[in-house]
């Protein structure tokens, strides 16, 4: 449904526009550099999940906190948004 894959934002802006939110209102978890791009060329904001990829990456990439591990996922969500238990 989208003209251009990751890097491009165009799968971010398509998801955020059929959930009727607007990019910056949107958290986005990526695990890739490219991932990461695309989400904050959206204009979202992106928690990197350095599963795989390094997080010096993904914070190079732009992800503004990463987490190594599901756990840590958690806690950042539930400082971000207080409702995650």
């Amino acid at each position: 449904e989208v003209a251009e894959a990751k890097p491009a934002p165009d799968v971010y802006l398509l998801a955020a526009h059929k959930a009727g939110f607007a990019p910056s209102a949107c958290l986005a978890l990526e695990d890739s550099p490219n991932g990461v791009l695309a989400a904050v060329r959206a204009g979202m904001k992106v928690i990197g999940f350095a599963r795989e990829t390094p997080a010096s990456a993904l914070l190079e990439a732009g992800a503004y906190q990463v987490a190594l591990t599901m756990s840590e996922i958690l806690e950042l969500l539930n400082a971000q948004f207080e409702f995650v238990s």
